[in-house]
């Protein structure tokens, strides 16, 4: 559930990491602000997004990373990943 609005300048990014130098990032302020906020929402990522930004997925040490520049109050109920997503995916890298 999105508890608050992102400051206009702020950034949220998840990230994936396989170890020192290997990481993927995903940007996924404009993806949050599109959302309605004190409901709970769900916001599919294709994983292709984490391997074209320098992921290894098959290499994975910490799956889920999220980051933000301002203050953002979030919850999460479930995170999942799995392959093969990318027809059900809301943010895709394409």
């Amino acid at each position: 559930m999105i508890g608050s609005i992102l400051q206009k300048h702020g950034s949220v990014n998840i990230a994936m990491s396989c170890g020192e130098k290997c990481q993927g990032v995903v940007e996924i302020t404009s993806a949050l602000t599109a959302l309605k906020t004190e409901e709970w929402q769900t916001l599919n990522i294709d994983l292709q997004c984490f391997e074209k930004s320098g992921v290894d997925i098959t290499k994975v040490k910490s799956p889920f990373i999220l980051s933000s520049t301002e203050p953002l109050a979030i919850d999460f109920s479930e995170v999942v990943i799995k392959h093969n997503s990318v027809n059900s995916a809301t943010l895709n890298c394409q």
